[in-house]
């Protein structure tokens, strides 16, 4: 079972890693950079897996 934050949580969590504005950018860039891998919908709720965002994070810029 994956842990999750809501969008807030993550921010204030990881603010030496990443803004409000930056993880808002990421996510609207979801088709063409696979964020969709580390967040779930529930309702109006984004919830983020710090584990699955930092696996998404490590491969950003690798070929495979």
């Amino acid at each position: 079972m994956q842990d999750y934050l809501t969008f807030k949580e993550f921010v204030k969590k990881y603010p030496a890693l990443i803004t409000a504005g930056k993880l808002r950018h990421i996510l609207m860039q979801k088709k063409k950079n696979g964020s969709t891998y580390f967040y779930r919908r529930l309702g109006k709720n984004l919830l983020i897996s710090p584990t699955l965002f930092f696996e998404w994070l490590d491969k950003q810029g690798k070929e495979e």
